[in-house]
Parts: C-alpha cells; sequence; structure tokens
C-alpha cells in the first residue's frame, strides 16, 4: 500500500461516488462522514469505510494543497490477515470498458483537485472586499467628524504664584531634601504600641 496511489485502491465501482465526494470537498473544504466506501487492503481484499474528509488550502495560490481522510473501518475483510501477499487467483477481473471506466474517473478526480478553486477562497476573497469597504467608510466617516479648530491646540500654562525652586522641591510623599523641616516631629520620638 506504501507509495501506491490511493485512488487505485477504491473499488472501481465506488469510483463515480467518490468523484462526486471530492467535487463537495472541493466546494465546501471539507465533509462530515461520507456513506460507506470500499478500499482495497494488502492482501486484496476490500474493506467499507466511512471517511470524514478535510482539504489543506495554500493561502497564496487558493488551490489544495492535499486532501486528507479519516477512516472508520465499519466492515472488515474476508481475510482478516491483511498483511498476507494478494493472491492472484482471487483477484477482481475487470473488461477493458471497466478498467476505463475507472481510469477516467480516476483522471477527473485528479482534475477536479488541480483546476477547481474553492468556494472557501471565494468567501476569503469577499470577506477581503468588506473589510476594505469598512475601512473605506469608517476612515470617511472620521474625515467628516474632524475636531474643531479651538479644540485641537490646547496649552495648559502652569500658575506664575509656583517658582522654579518650589517645583523643584515637590517630591513624592511631600519630603524634599531641600526644605527643613526641623518643625516635624523625627520617627525616632513616636512610640510603639
Amino acid at each position: 500500500i506504501v507509495n501506491k496511489d490511493v485512488l487505485t485502491l477504491y473499488h472501481p465501482d465506488d469510483l463515480p461516488y467518490i468523484k462526486e465526494l471530492y467535487e463537495s470537498i472541493v466546494k465546501q473544504a471539507s465533509m462530515p462522514r461520507s456513506k460507506p466506501i470500499r478500499l482495497m487492503t494488502y492482501n486484496g481484499c476490500y474493506i467499507k469505510v466511512e471517511t470524514e474528509w478535510a482539504t489543506v488550502i495554500n493561502p497564496w495560490s487558493k488551490k489544495i494543497e492535499y486532501i486528507t481522510g479519516k477512516y472508520h473501518i465499519i466492515e472488515g475483510p474476508e481475510n482478516p490477515n491483511v498483511l498476507q501477499s494478494a493472491d492472484p487467483e482471487k483477484a477482481q477481473v475487470l473488461t477493458d470498458e471497466e478498467k476505463n471506466k475507472a481510469q477516467m474517473c480516476r483522471a477527473a478526480i485528479i482534475k477536479i483537485m488541480k483546476e477547481t478553486l474553492t468556494i472557501p477562497a471565494e468567501i476569503a476573497k469577499e470577506q477581503i472586499i468588506k473589510r476594505c469597504q469598512d475601512l473605506t467608510l469608517s476612515t470617511e466617516q472620521r474625515l467628516v467628524e474632524q475636531p474643531k479648530a479651538e479644540d485641537e491646540l490646547r496649552l495648559e500654562i502652569q500658575d506664575a504664584e509656583h517658582t522654579q525652586d518650589e517645583r523643584d522641591s515637590l517630591m513624592l510623599g511631600a519630603i524634599s531634601p531641600h526644605r527643613d523641616y526641623s518643625d516635624c516631629k523625627s520617627t525616632m520620638d513616636t512610640t510603639l504600641n
């Protein structure tokens, strides 16, 4: 199963449904559980799985990077030893018409993944346009509501009664090294209770 195209592991009869699934996955960027589909194991038998689909979209190109599926097995294979080599006598024989139909479905699925833009990309584009419109509207409203000239600049001038020496002597807690505090009680004179 390693290094195999997953599209070759799907049962040929399920490929038209899987094509429809991929079309909706591309448009919705995710999908709840699908109907049961058959997936081939290493021993050539099929298991039935329900799949939860999700996509990863490149934010710059707005194209799908990859699609992931979380498989929930609902029915095991006929041969439970899935690590056993496939028996060529039990392999499913397809007619040329069935092989061509399956190959066309696989090619269509690949084309869907490469070319179709997703709805989330379109929604993201619409959201960006809406944000730009909101920003423009907000900017225009602020330009209309410009402050009046007299409110624009206000300069607070300090009173002349504060001299330079007094301002320099003001400190946190009203204690300054520039003042003489001989009239205050020393902290050593106070008694503790």
